[in-house]
């Protein structure tokens, strides 16, 4: 069960890692779906589950899983 809820929470931050590049846009017709963008929030979600994994190791007990 905590992997799941694991999980949820690191698609919830991607999806607002990814909402939140677009912050500084200044008409809804700027806005556009970015490869680059998508890899971006990945690039910041991807280290933050690793320090999650690290930080809350009494959590998340199954090595393998890890």
């Amino acid at each position: 069960m905590n992997y799941r809820t694991f999980l949820v929470m690191l698609i919830i931050s991607f999806v607002v890692m990814y909402s939140v590049m677009f912050l500084n846009v200044d008409d809804i017709s700027h806005i556009y779906l970015s490869l680059t963008r998508f890899y971006m929030a990945i690039l910041m979600t991807a280290p933050m589950a690793v320090i999650m994994i690290l930080m809350m190791d009494k959590m998340y007990t199954n090595k393998k899983l890890n």
